[in-house]
């Protein structure tokens, strides 16, 4: 029996052990990707690009090691990753009214390209920009192609758009057969975002009074 004790003993501990050094990784995991954030190409830190991903590279094998993926999520935490959280859907006037849980499942389970179904998601693409690439000072026109439906409507903050109409007119025929419509507006350079996606063709309407900082 002290045997059997001795050995279930071990195995809590072992399991306890495990569990902090995971989530220690997965906090050096998330800490090497927000220095990855901001050191792109250019920027004074990039020269240390090479060293950061063989660290990032390391910390992954031994997550995969322990967890059996490279982020250290069990299935049970990519399970609970995709269930909606409520007030994805709801009306947001402000970034500031966006919950941070739902600021968190954003980040989590949707793309840069993704639909502009809420307006959570809209306002998930403006916030922590401030510091963002953008267009140069001065009055320049977006561009946005949009169904038939909406075509009384108006250009968004977050919206994605392009600060070149013949890419707009491509898009609404690629993607709505010509029948949609192209909307435009006259904005301040500074308050659109240069495409993250690295397509400087398209860009994000992120207006500088609503790029805020937001602790997710």
């Amino acid at each position: 029996m002290n045997s059997l004790l001795k050995t279930i003993n071990e195995e809590i501990q072992n399991f306890s052990e495990n569990n902090t050094e995971i989530e220690r990784l997965k906090k050096i995991v998330w800490e090497l990707e927000s220095w990855f954030d901001k050191n792109q190409y250019g920027t004074p830190g990039y020269k240390d690009w090479d060293k950061k991903e063989e660290e990032i590279s390391a910390v992954r094998r031994r997550l995969y090691q322990l967890t059996g993926d490279p982020y250290g999520e069990t299935r049970e935490d990519k399970a609970k990753k995709k269930i909606k959280p409520n007030g994805l859907n709801n009306h947001y006037n402000h970034p500031e009214d966006v919950p941070i849980d739902v600021y968190r499942w954003i980040q989590s389970n949707t793309s840069l390209l993704t639909a502009d179904a809420t307006d959570a998601v809209r306002w998930s693409r403006i916030i922590n920009t401030r510091n963002d690439e953008r267009y140069p000072r001065g009055e320049i026109t977006i561009y946005r192609a949009v169904e038939p439906e909406y075509s009384d409507s108006e250009i968004r903050e977050g919206d994605w758009v392009t600060t070149d109409e013949k890419y707009a007119i491509q898009h609404n025929e690629m993607y709505f057969n010509g029948r949609g419509e192209i909307l435009s507006m006259d904005v301040d350079g500074k308050d659109v975002l240069v495409s993250p996606t690295g397509n400087y063709e398209e860009a994000i309407y992120a207006p500088l009074d609503y790029s805020i900082d937001v602790n997710i």
